[in-house]
């Protein structure tokens, strides 16, 4: 998979989100966590997703591993600060 279509795809599953799609928007971003595990703009999808939902230990588990798969993605440390602080 290239990278167009990778960060193409994950803005489909964002937009699907977006508009209210939330059961689709959730599978495309474990279909696309499946061919890349460790791209931490996916994790953090699934772990806003996951907040949204009510899920906030799954949701900072998405955040921690976004943070590990990139260090300096910093809306991952944005996203799981403000998780840490809402629960």
């Amino acid at each position: 998979m290239t990278d167009d279509s990778l960060l193409s795809q994950i803005k489909q599953a964002e937009n699907k989100f977006e508009q209210g799609h939330t059961k689709e928007a959730i599978q495309d971003f474990l279909d696309l966590n499946d061919k890349s595990p460790d791209n931490p703009q996916i994790l953090n999808n699934l772990g806003v997703i996951s907040y949204t939902l009510g899920y906030l230990n799954e949701a900072y588990g998405y955040f921690k591993k976004a943070i590990s798969a990139d260090p300096k993605y910093q809306q991952a440390y944005v996203k799981s600060g403000n998780q840490l602080f809402r629960s």
